[in-house]
């Protein structure tokens, strides 16, 4: 299959008709789009996914409604167009069938409000014969959408075939590209064959049984599919509230939901602390009042000290001598009752205490103050000013750390919105939270329900083939039946070995694939793929198993890239790659491999979706002799709408671009 040509009309930012030549030639099967964010790139994606797929290109989209509201939504809207417009993409591209080449040419048109018309053309000759779920069914046919998914993809989003843990991708992907649902089906219609031959030729009594069993089983079968499908509804449904009480909780976490249960307490704590540093604070200025300013100056203090010291021993001395003049009169009549010659014993004592006096010199300063005084400053000075320093220097280690306590708590609390302002938020979580619950819950009963209803209708099958049996014995040696009884069997054992086999050519493929592509870094990784689940298991030279969900986004990008591509190898046939995003996970090493390794030889056909950070100058000439065309898609903010250009962000005359 090879895209020839894409349409774009008044779809998402695209205003108006955009005709892309999306042709190829032999060794450059590269058509290159750049554009900036926001660009339109994914709507190229989209509009090829969409003309092909219908709304199965579409996850979310469940019912006839939401599908309807979903194609509005896609029409280009523009402050600067008033009037409804009518979108439209069309697709045409050649596609081999029994050995020819037949063009075929899809197209949708719709407008707001209304579903699409579905239109398909082969070799320019309109099937009006099918309607639209003919129609759709018959692109399903040409490109089913299990493959479609693997071929035209996101980049950032084909890492997610990493985490298919139950092989339902993988399983899908093989039976489609390997012919095996074809097997199944020819099995299926040589059984159909059988019980029409058993009808034909049973009596008519067992013909009667059969049909009414057949009835009741399909009714069976029919309510099993209706709940499973209910089933699926609703897990869908969960899916997206899953989604949605994510991104509630990352709103509440954002919002300050993390601090808000502590706030109160925090509050309280700091009021604590608050009221702690005023004790303290207090505690300080109460010793500033007292001796703490006299540990400020001890030289001064001890200059002070000596002068008291002076001061006290001078007072000392001239109150001695003031005392003992006093006293003389007294000494002078008792000595003259002695026999002491009391002239020269008295002037012997005034010489001595005038010396006593004399010898020392009167103090620079003098203070003026008592000896109880002098005393207590003395006490003040050499006990009470070392303890009082002690002190707040204690108390301002007290207060600094109380003071980093307060502003780290009150970090948190501008952190923490009030309650009140949360309580939307935990509102709408509690909302979200409780549908999810709901939906389980139905979807869980859904489950029951469709088991039961199979259960049911095994047990029909169960008599069916007992009555099948009677049946043969009645149309006795049939020989078509015979042989169809044989060609199922040999279809069956042909189905497993087609398996066995397609399975290991898959896993030598992914090896070679993975080996090209990963880093020399990476994990030495070889695959396992179990022949009945379809479920990959990965291991290292050592043999040791490794979890694909603990593998990097990167990895999980390049392991997704390399089954793709030993897929493709595998089936032996190439559809056409569709890429989004192709580099935004990777490291520059991987991308190398990419752009070196996987780009060119990918398919006939190779459709990258850029911006010009991923493949920037230097990887585009790296694939310049692979890129038959190239375009930019450049967005323009006053018409609100981007248009289509030649070229990738470099002008480069040589390569061959058309619109």
């Amino acid at each position: 299959m090879i895209i020839k040509n894409l349409i774009l009309e008044n779809f998402r930012v695209f205003a108006g008709r955009h005709d892309i030549n999306l042709r190829t030639d032999l060794g450059s099967p590269i058509i290159l789009f750049g554009g900036l964010n926001g660009a339109g790139k994914t709507s190229i994606l989209t509009a090829i996914r969409f003309v092909l797929l219908g709304r199965m290109a579409f996850d979310q989209v469940i019912s006839q409604k939401s599908y309807i509201e979903h194609l509005s939504s896609l029409i280009h809207r523009s402050p600067l167009v008033n009037d409804t417009l009518i979108a439209k993409l069309e697709i045409t591209f050649d596609y081999v069938r029994e050995g020819k080449a037949i063009e075929y040419c899809v197209s949708r048109t719709w407008s707001s409000g209304g579903a699409d018309v579905l239109v398909v053309s082969e070799n320019s000759i309109i099937r009006d014969e099918l309607n639209y779920e003919q129609a759709q069914a018959f692109l399903f046919e040409l490109v089913p959408p299990g493959v479609a998914n693997l071929v035209f993809f996101d980049g950032e989003k084909i890492a997610d075939l990493a985490e298919d843990n139950n092989g339902f991708a993988l399983k899908d992907a093989v039976n489609k590209l390997l012919g095996l649902n074809t097997i199944q089906r020819l099995q299926e219609d040589l059984r159909i064959y059988l019980k029409k031959v058993g009808i034909s030729t049973a009596t008519t009594a067992l013909q009667a049984e059969f049909e009414e069993l057949e009835s009741e089983k399909s009714l069976y079968l029919q309510s099993a599919r209706k709940f499973r499908n209910e089933a699926d509804n609703h897990y869908n449904v969960i899916t997206e509230l899953s989604r949605l009480v994510k991104i509630a909780e990352q709103k509440l976490l954002t919002g300050g939901g993390a601090w808000a249960n502590d706030r109160e307490e925090t509050k309280k704590e700091i009021d604590i602390l608050i009221s702690a540093k005023q004790d303290s604070e207090t505690a300080v200025l109460k010793e500033l009042d007292g001796c703490y300013p006299l540990s400020l100056a001890p030289n001064t203090l001890a200059m002070l000290t000596k002068y008291l010291k002076q001061e006290s021993d001078y007072r000392l001395r001239q109150n001695f001598s003031a005392q003992f003049d006093h006293f003389m009169p007294q000494l002078h009549a008792a000595l003259s009752k002695s026999q002491l010659k009391s002239n020269e014993t008295i002037s012997l004592l005034q010489t001595e205490i005038s010396a006593f006096t004399n010898k020392v010199i009167p103090p620079e300063v003098k203070f003026g103050i008592s000896e109880q005084q002098g005393g207590l400053l003395n006490s003040q000075i050499e006990n009470m000013s070392s303890g009082s320093y002690e002190k707040v220097a204690k108390l301002k280690s007290i207060i600094s750390s109380l003071e980093y306590t307060i502003d780290n708590a009150a970090v948190n609390i501008e952190r923490a919105p009030e309650k009140e302002q949360l309580k939307i938020a935990f509102e709408e979580l509690r909302a979200l939270e409780k549908s999810k619950k709901e939906a389980i819950k139905i979807y869980t009963e859904k489950l029951i329900e469709a088991k039961e209803k199979f259960n049911k209708a095994q047990q029909i099958s169960q008599r069916l083939l007992k009555l099948h049996t009677d049946m043969k014995r009645v149309f006795g040696d049939n020989d078509s039946a015979s042989r169809a009884v044989s060609v199922i069997e040999l279809l069956e054992k042909f189905r497993q070995q087609l398996i066995h086999t397609r399975l290991s050519q898959l896993e030598s493929e992914f090896n070679i694939s993975y080996h090209k592509l990963a880093r020399k870094d990476d994990l030495v990784i070889h695959t396992s793929i179990d022949r009945t689940s379809f479920d990959v298991s990965l291991y290292d030279s050592t043999g040791r198993y490794i979890d694909r969900k603990a593998i990097s986004a990167g990895e999980k990008q390049i392991y997704a890239i390399a089954m793709l591509d030993a897929l493709g190898k595998v089936a032996g046939k190439k559809l056409p790659v569709v890429i989004d995003t192709p580099l935004g996970r990777l490291d520059s090493k991987h991308r190398n491999k990419l752009i070196n390794f996987y780009f060119p030889e990918a398919s006939e056909q190779v459709i990258i979706l850029s911006t010009d950070t991923e493949v920037d100058a230097g990887f585009f000439d790296a694939l310049k002799e692979c890129i038959h065309q190239s375009y930019q898609i450049i967005f323009n903010a006053e018409t609100q709408s981007s248009i289509i250009t030649k070229g990738y962000f470099w002008n480069d005359t040589k390569l061959q671009e058309v619109i």
